[in-house]
């Protein structure tokens, strides 16, 4: 069966296009299991893979998880985010 997974590249970090820190944006993190956002991560090959999920506070809007090529869970450094819900 064939899934569709949307997802973005944004340069971060830039003033201008092509000058930040590539990394991607999924969209529909809720629907995901851990291991599969860790594939998903790793297939990508940026320095982070994002993916956004409702949020589990009422004073945020979202809830984000990063994940690094190789799987690894990201947590705040250098101004990323800390996966917890953020406003």
């Amino acid at each position: 069966m064939s899934r569709t997974i949307p997802f973005h590249f944004v340069d971060v970090f830039a003033v201008e296009p092509l000058t930040g820190n590539s990394l991607a944006v999924v969209d529909c993190g809720a629907e995901l299991a851990l291991e599969l956002m860790q594939n998903i991560a790793r297939e990508f090959n940026q320095s982070e893979t994002t993916f956004v999920l409702p949020a589990t506070r009422a004073d945020a809007d979202w809830k984000l998880r990063s994940f690094t090529p190789k799987g690894v869970e990201v947590f705040g450094a250098g101004g990323h985010n800390t996966a917890q819900s953020i406003r």
